[in-house]
């Protein structure tokens, strides 16, 4: 079905503005069912192309989740949790831990034209070749517990230079290890993990990753590091049993990557 914009909502449109980052939890220990974080490849795309959608998530009880994913083409922002600008402008996507999004089916380029512009949150408004987002919400849980609401960004822009997911290996220097000790972790950015682009000055830039750790049980020495601080330690449980880590990479413009790897704790 293709999507048409109706008279009315040009007016709500042009007088709202939202800004919108990744939401992942800033605690590395996962002691309950998380997300931790939404993939979009590509991160960029145009009016016209197909984006698959992967919630990155862990539950350590190993329940079945339940997934339900929708797409907003305008939000009003984070103060309201980024709720959609009009139910009408808000389409069910279906569930599973992944989705495929066919922006053919929502004819943005007319959108677009029609509000002359996206509102942007500075009073501007950004046309196709500026590039603007459209925002995914994602509901999901154990099927007999609360829900945990997830929101990702997907830029939609005309020609350019399309972001791409960053590329990166997990190492553990140990997968299996005595209760107590302490294994390094070791994230292995790809050749290509770090981009240059053009930033909103004109200039060119390079992306610096930031590198999000977690884990199923023990201590890590630190949740969150950036650049080239590749390593961090994670000091075991002393109770026997698997523990999973799991680090999420991104670049600063909606890019991610997703790696666990799975100690022994014997």
């Amino acid at each position: 079905m293709r999507f048409r914009l109706l008279p009315m909502f040009a007016l709500t449109l042009a007088a709202l503005a939202a800004g919108c980052g990744d939401d992942f939890a800033s605690r590395s220990e996962i002691l309950d069912y998380r997300v931790l974080g939404l993939e979009a490849d590509p991160p960029e795309v145009g009016p016209g192309d197909s984006v698959r959608l992967t919630a990155h998530d862990l539950d350590p009880a190993g329940r079945p989740i339940e997934y339900a994913w929708t797409l907003c083409l305008y939000s009003v922002g984070p103060l309201v949790d980024f709720a959609c600008a009009d139910p009408a402008l808000s389409f069910g996507l279906g569930g599973g831990a992944t989705v495929e999004l066919d922006l053919a089916d929502y004819d943005l380029r007319g959108f677009a034209e029609a509000l002359g512009g996206v509102p942007r949150a500075d009073g501007t408004v950004a046309t196709l070749t500026d590039g603007f987002d459209v925002f995914v919400v994602l509901e999901s849980g154990p099927s007999a517990g609360p829900r945990t609401r997830s929101v990702k960004r997907v830029r939609v822009r005309d020609g350019g230079e399309p972001n791409r997911n960053p590329t990166a290996a997990l190492r553990v220097s140990a997968e299996r290890a005595a209760p107590g000790a302490t294994v390094t972790l070791t994230v292995e950015p790809g050749p290509d993990a770090r981009e240059t682009f053009v930033d909103n000055e004109g200039g060119r830039a390079t992306e610096e990753l930031v590198y999000a750790w977690y884990s199923t049980g023990g201590a890590l020495a630190s949740a969150l590091t950036y650049g080239d601080d590749t390593e961090v330690e994670l000091e075991l449980p002393t109770a026997r049993g698997p523990v999973d880590v799991v680090l999420a990479v991104r670049d600063g413009r909606g890019g991610l990557t997703v790696q666990r790897r799975r100690i022994e704790v014997e």
